[in-house]
């Protein structure tokens, strides 16, 4: 008896949770944009989760007691793309985002947008370098 409980319990609970990824999935389809059809702000949003998350990842290789000299190399220079990206995210806020309405400012927000973008493809760059020279089939297709 108690064994039919748990299997209807666990039952249900998968129940919801499929109810649940099902509608999680269509709402993330639903407002999904792609980036050129991002606002300014949206644009800022998705540049500030790109730098935390490589700046949390980098924090965290260089946190590590024994680092390889590649491991070293990695952080000197994701730090270097990590302090241009900053500056370059706040500039582009202060144009795009705290003052839209001024025309200068969307002339030189696209500029701050372009190098905002070169930057990120930087740092995917070095994660994808750095993975086919730790692993030499990786970069085999």
């Amino acid at each position: 008896m108690h064994r039919r409980k748990t299997n209807v319990a666990v039952l249900l609970v998968m129940v919801f949770l499929i109810a649940g990824l099902s509608n999680g999935c269509s709402w993330i389809q639903k407002t999904t944009k792609g980036f050129t059809d991002m606002t300014p702000k949206e644009k800022s949003t998705f540049f500030m989760g790109v730098y935390n998350k490589n700046f949390d990842e980098t924090m965290a290789i260089a946190q590590k007691p024994t680092l390889t000299e590649d491991e070293k190399k990695m952080v000197r220079v994701k730090k270097e793309i990590l302090t241009h990206m900053y500056s370059a995210m706040a500039a582009y806020n202060l144009l795009a985002v705290d003052n839209p309405l001024i025309t200068d400012n969307v002339a030189a927000a696209i500029v701050r947008e372009a190098e905002i973008r070169k930057l990120i493809d930087e740092l995917l760059g070095l994660v994808d370098r750095l993975v086919a020279a730790t692993i030499p089939s990786a970069g085999v297709k």
